[in-house]
């Protein structure tokens, strides 16, 4: 992002970032966060470039994790982005056609009932609540074990705020390319991940995007 950046001062990047132990750790397992950061930027980069369309179609792609996309669309809907909403329309029924030459009906049925199995695993087959790192961790190391329903509650409640927060911080003027813009991104992408109700450690190498934004003000201011 940094502009006229020359190779020494790329490589400082790429060796910072590596030091960011969540994005070691997703190269270390071979997680795919690391396409969420991919598809996150370049979707920033489009918007940036007006390229509002083309900015969907690559934002389309964070379906891949579909827990952390709610806040990205609910800002274009409030916001009334139909180019970009376009290209997220399209690309998601291109990603819809593509899973349904793969499986078939049967095999999106049978994921969508994954999926709704899933919400009732607690500790266990992966789902572990205790390990991650956003709201919902949060409130469930503090009350679940006693309180289960106070702790969703407060999960949901909490969230809640922090889209409201969104919203609020996104509503006005829209200049893609200026520094308020790039740390409006950054909050969205971090907003997406804190009310995201799965996270694991290797999902935090995504804040490397809010990272690198926040830093490109700092340096210019």
């Amino acid at each position: 992002f940094p502009r006229n950046l020359d190779p020494s001062g790329l490589a400082q990047y790429f060796l910072g970032s590596l030091a960011f132990f969540p994005d070691f750790i997703n190269l270390l397992q071979g997680q795919d966060s690391a396409t969420l950061f991919l598809f996150w930027t370049l979707g920033y980069w489009n918007l940036v470039r007006a390229r509002e369309a083309t900015a969907g179609i690559w934002l389309s792609l964070l379906l891949q994790k579909f827990q952390v996309v709610l806040p990205t669309l609910l800002v274009l809907v409030i916001l009334r982005r139909w180019r970009v909403l376009s290209g997220f329309l399209a690309g998601g029924i291109v990603l819809l056609a593509i899973s349904l030459a793969l499986v078939g009906p049967s095999g999106i049925e049978s994921y969508g009932r994954l999926i709704v199995e899933m919400s009732g695993w607690i500790e266990r087959r992966g789902i572990y609540p205790s390990q991650m790192h956003n709201v919902r961790a949060q409130f469930y190391i503090w009350l679940y074990g006693q309180y289960p329903f106070l702790a969703n509650l407060l999960t949901g409640l909490a969230s809640l705020a922090l889209l409201t927060l969104l919203v609020r911080v996104w509503k006005g003027e829209w200049r893609p390319g200026s520094a308020r813009f790039g740390l409006k991104f950054s909050l969205l992408v971090t907003i997406s991940l804190l009310v995201s109700p799965h996270l694991n450690l290797h999902d935090l190498s995504c804040l490397l995007l809010p990272g690198l934004l926040i830093g490109q003000v700092a340096n210019e201011g």
